[in-house]
């Protein structure tokens, strides 16, 4: 572990960790090799449902390892409190190198900003507290149920009246996404001068470019939802030469306006002094700051612009005075509805890695609100999926589900064969696979999906409906209350401890095989376990650990729609392909997992 980054085992046990919580791994395995590899050369990373029980473990690791990372989260089901914890874990120079933004992954800006980034809305020093301002509401990594074959969170929204301003800052190449319906996620990558003020208004999702130079402000434009205009381009004859407007890339082509490159001695565009070419710019009399650029009706001269009466959202564009320079698309302008504060400091540039955490984790409240469980795990993670591809970012890694395999009873369960769904979250989950393809064939994109198997550990949530069975079960002895086994107690899982899901993930970021990556892998331990079995397991862990515990009986109750009786994972392909070897079997898994809840216990 590099030098002051982390702090040791022995540190653990007081401030927030875990007795016996292992440290970043030595030796010489896949995963030793890829944790030395990153703490030697740091990279940067974004974790969605950060505050989550599975997120806040591979921000800890990361942290250790001395990269910079940024989380995304609305905290419905992640806590503060867990990040508060790793802040404690890792001490607060690791902590610097840590950037929250609460946000929704149903928001595509909140995406963007996430993955591509300046918007900053807390430094690590901050996060965790409840004065946080809100960009939005966000995707959440949550809990495992017994029944819901290792699920990763829950996302609700919540509404962002603070307002604000962000920009989004990637790469130079300017890319407009004319595949985004409604104008919606549309985004540029451009250049920042610096010193820029960007004022956003009402846009959603469209970022436009200009090259921004030191102390200018730009006004972005009201009102343009949908870029309605744009269809009067539909007789763009005039435009000769402009190829088919690609991302009308500064109008290369456009003889009218020359990639704006004759707007070099534009000086407030009083009388279009340097509008080299501008040859119908009638309307633009003058065109003092464009007040006269209204709808840009006057742009007649644009050879077939004249169709541009669309671009009504242009009449707030009243003030634009410092336009001087605008030789082509340098810069992304975001017209950002819901914002809120926004702090730039150290955020520049695109992360290099994703892990996508975020969900709606629950096989039973799935059933109880697809239309949620659509929303959420399925159009959050496209505008995920979306978002890291028009960033640039490296690699995608997703947690999928085991609840994939479906109805298909074979075991172990191998990658190729699946059966049908039993439940939308199974179905989600199952979607999210086949986009992550999608992408990979059509856009060129790298993404690894990780299929936990009811993954378990230290601050996992114990309270609600939809609990994991491992941490309600523990709260529950240690209350010295029954606790209730859904069926006859023979249904069995393959129990994942959460150090063996952080490994799986940094091994699918990282490794270089290319015929390890656009794949899915099992993330489990190959062992399978009745619910009956886990029970006495964990009593008789309790016992040794508590002597207040009373050994109770179970509750025997009826099965639970969308169960699948029997889990069990084959990892060989996650061990060919990627080095994954798990480091935890269930019994040292749940003897940490039970410690950190008896030390949580012990404080409150």
């Amino acid at each position: 572990m590099a030098a002051g980054h982390g702090k040791t085992v022995a540190d653990r046990g007081a401030d927030g960790g875990w007795p016996g919580a292992p440290d970043v791994p030595a030796g010489d395995s896949a995963y030793a090799r890829a944790c030395a590899q990153l703490a030697q050369h740091p990279r940067r990373w974004l974790v969605t449902g950060v505050a989550g029980f599975i997120g806040s473990h591979l921000l800890e690791t990361l942290l250790q390892l001395g990269q910079e990372v940024r989380g995304l989260d609305n905290f419905m089901t992640g806590h503060r409190h867990n990040l508060e914890q790793v802040r404690a874990s890792v001490g607060e120079d690791a902590w610097r190198r840590f950037t929250l933004i609460e946000g929704d992954i149903r928001d595509p800006q909140a995406c963007a900003r996430a993955c591509g980034g300046t918007a900053r809305v807390a430094t690590g020093a901050h996060a965790g507290r409840a004065d946080l301002a809100d960009i939005g509401s966000a995707g959440a990594d949550g809990v495992a149920d017994a029944a819901d074959m290792a699920a990763v969170g829950m996302a609700r929204t919540a509404v962002d009246d603070a307002g604000g301003s962000a920009a989004i800052a990637g790469h130079a190449e300017a890319r407009h996404d004319a595949d985004a319906g409604g104008g919606a996620g549309l985004c540029s990558r451009g250049k920042r001068g610096g010193g820029d003020t960007l004022e956003s208004h009402d846009h959603i999702g469209i970022t436009h470019n200009s090259e921004q130079n030191g102390g200018k402000d730009i006004n972005d434009n009201n009102g343009g939802t949908g870029n309605k205009g744009n269809e009067g381009n539909e007789g763009n004859d005039g435009n000769e030469g402009n190829e088919g407007n690609k991302g009308n890339k500064g109008d290369e082509g456009d003889e009218g306006n020359e990639g704006n490159k004759g707007n070099e001695g534009n000086e407030d565009d009083e009388g279009n002094k340097g509008n080299k070419g501008n040859k119908g710019n009638e309307g633009n009399e003058g065109n003092k700051g464009d007040e006269g650029n209204k709808g840009n009706k006057g742009n007649k001269g644009n050879k077939g612009n004249e169709g541009d009466e669309g671009n009504k959202g242009d009449e707030g564009n009243k003030g634009n005075k410092d336009d001087d320079g605008n030789e082509g698309n340098g810069d992304n302008q975001v017209n950002n509805a819901s914002t809120g504060a926004v702090d730039r400091a150290g955020t520049d540039g695109a992360v290099d890695y994703v892990l996508h955490q975020a969900a709606l984790g629950s096989v039973s409240r799935s059933l109880e609100d697809p239309l949620l469980c659509h929303a959420v795990n399925v159009s959050g993670f496209l505008n995920m999926l979306a978002a890291a591809r028009d960033a640039g970012v490296q690699r995608f890694v997703y947690a999928a589900s085991s609840a994939t395999y479906g109805d298909h009873a074979a075991l172990p369960k191998v990658e190729q064969h699946i059966g049908a769904p039993l439940s939308p979250y199974a179905l989600s989950k199952y979607v999210n696979e086949l986009y992550a393809q999608v992408y990979a064939r059509c856009y060129a994109t790298q993404a690894v999906g990780l299929r936990y198997f009811n993954v378990f550990g230290p601050r996992q949530d114990p309270l609600g409906a939809y609990a994991a069975v491992i941490p309600r079960w523990i709260t529950a002895m240690l209350a010295n209350q029954r606790v209730q086994i859904h069926g006859d107690g023979a249904t069995s899982r393959d129990f994942c401890f959460v150090r063996n899901a952080v490994q799986a993930n940094i091994l699918a970021a990282t490794c270089s095989d290319p015929a390890a990556v656009n794949q899915v892998y099992n993330v489990a331990v190959n062992a399978r376990t009745s619910l009956t079995q886990l029970h006495l397991t964990m009593q008789h862990m309790l016992q040794a650990a508590s002597p207040r515990h009373l050994p109770l009986a179970p509750d025997y109750g009826d099965f639970r729609a969308g169960d699948v009786r029997h889990s069990q994972a084959d990892i060989a392909k996650a061990a060919r392909l990627l080095g994954y070897a798990p480091t935890h079997d269930l019994a040292q898994g749940l003897r940490q997992t039970i410690a950190w809840y008896l030390a949580q216990a012990g404080r409150a």
